[in-house]
């Protein structure tokens, strides 16, 4: 019979040193080139990580424990060792991680301001809810333009709620495992 939620050890998943007392993402390449999007073609420094790998990195860091010290150990054939592009490529890293933080950190202020967008108007169109109800007209349009006004109203505070306790929560998700991502080692073995 399977097993339903089974929690994988990442000790079994990923190298770990007891001696160091951190994982180990191993990443084995045939090149530098391999490292980047093939269709950057700018400064070393500056280039984007391939996708694929950058995606690698994202999935292997989500199943690590977050307060583990976690070592990006890249494998190249030691044919083509060159200590020049390796302190290229792990400035590189730094960079691109650096770069999704500030990606990360555009998203929360953009959201955190139309979170206040999204409080302001509610507020507005309840108060006017609230106000249209007082009028002493008894026209059905009136009745409908309250209730309306009370579901825009509402609509809008579930709207504000939601982002408060799912969108900012994963965006300062992504923020720690960038931050990680950054201040991991980058170390290079040649097989």
């Amino acid at each position: 019979m399977l097993k339903q939620n089974i929690k994988l050890d990442p000790k079994s998943l990923y190298r770990f040193s007891d001696e160091k007392m951190c994982f180990f993402i191993d990443v084995q390449l045939d090149g530098y080139r391999e490292i980047y999007n093939e269709w950057d073609f700018s400064p070393l420094y500056n280039r984007d990580i391939d996708e694929d790998l950058a995606k690698y990195l994202n999935n292997c860091y989500m199943e690590i424990p977050f307060k583990a010290k976690t070592i990006i150990s890249i494998s190249v054939p030691k044919e083509v060792e060159d200590k020049n592009r390796e302190e290229k490529s792990i400035e590189s890293f730094k960079n691109y991680f650096m770069y999704l933080i500030r990606l990360k950190n555009k998203d929360k202020q953009t959201l955190k301001k139309r979170m206040i967008y999204y409080l302001i108007l509610g507020i507005g169109l309840l108060s006017l809810a609230n106000f249209v109800e007082t009028i002493q007209v008894m026209g059905n349009y009136i009745k409908v333009l309250s209730q309306g006004l009370f579901v825009g109203g509402w609509v809008l505070f579930w709207e504000l709620f939601s982002n408060i306790f799912f969108e900012l929560n994963d965006i300062k998700k992504d923020l720690k495992t960038y931050y990680k991502m950054y201040n991991s080692d980058i170390e290079y073995n040649y097989r």
